[in-house]
């Protein structure tokens, strides 16, 4: 592709997609971390701490991304491939956007789905054990959650 090796596309992607993670880290860390009207949202914690904590999360979610682009061919969803291909899915425009919109949703939905888990009484994570809790951590987005509520839960301690 490109006269590229596969590998340098995929570094390439990353890389493109790092850069842009961190200058957007680097503006939401400012604004956690400035002095407003009355205090600094985080007042207490360390700024390169949290800074780290939100560029392994987008490290994380830049691979997540991978990972489920992997599932669509030019566009097309891999597992009903022949079913596009013969009906619907003829033209490329559409299949990008299928691609998109399907992305977007198994996103949305490893946030949500678990969120729901977590949010709906305390008992429901207290008795997950701890081989389920591990592995809903797998997902970036669950990380993110319970991070920022151990962050905030360290900082609103008395």
């Amino acid at each position: 592709m490109m006269g590229l090796p596969g590998w340098l596309n995929w570094v390439s992607w990353f890389v493109s997609a790092a850069v842009t993670s961190v200058v957007t880290n680097v503006v939401i860390v400012a604004l956690l971390a400035i002095n407003f009207k009355y205090s600094a949202v985080l007042p207490y914690s360390n700024v390169f701490v949290v800074f780290l904590f939100f560029t392994f999360y987008s490290v994380a979610l830049i691979f997540m991304m991978f990972a489920i682009s992997t599932f669509f061919n030019n566009g097309e969803f891999r597992p009903f491939y022949r079913v596009c291909q013969k009906h619907w899915l003829k033209s490329e425009y559409l299949a990008a956007n299928l691609a998109l919109a399907a992305g977007v949703i198994i996103h949305m939905l490893t946030y949500f789905w678990p969120y729901g888990m977590f949010t709906s009484t305390d008992d429901v994570y207290a008795s997950m054990s701890l081989a389920t809790k591990l592995s809903f951590c797998l997902l970036p987005n669950v990380g993110l959650y319970l991070g920022i509520i151990s962050m905030l839960t360290q900082v609103t301690r008395p």
